[in-house]
């Protein structure tokens, strides 16, 4: 999975409608037009995630989740952390991981049933 990178993409990702989201993470979604391979980006600002072993472990488990279900028409992805999303114990840190997750599957769901 490549490293979705440049000002103009993630602008392009940002105007568009979040494929999923709930409380603390927003996925967008937007199909590459020469295909390419699908790339993946970031948004999360200090505010949502005070420390960088957090923000860390979501980049972790973003590029683990879809580096094992990338779709089959190549698609820039962002990652959107907002809110207050930090946690203080491992049941804290388990429930943000199992929000996560489901919020990732909704949004493969929605882009297999976008597919050609």
């Amino acid at each position: 999975m490549a490293r979705l990178s440049g000002e103009q993409a993630f602008s392009a990702l940002m105007r568009r409608r979040p494929l999923a989201s709930n409380d603390w993470l927003m996925i967008y979604a937007l199909p590459v037009d020469p295909p390419a391979d699908t790339a993946l980006g970031f948004v999360i600002p200090k505010k949502s995630l005070r420390r960088a072993v957090q923000r860390n472990r979501v980049r972790r488990w973003a590029r683990a989740y879809w580096q094992g279900k990338s779709p089959a028409t190549p698609h820039h992805l962002l990652v959107r952390c907002r809110g207050k999303a930090a946690w203080s114990s491992t049941q804290e840190r388990q429930a943000r991981y199992r929000e996560f997750t489901q919020v990732c599957d909704q949004a493969a769901a929605v882009l297999a049933l976008a597919q050609p």
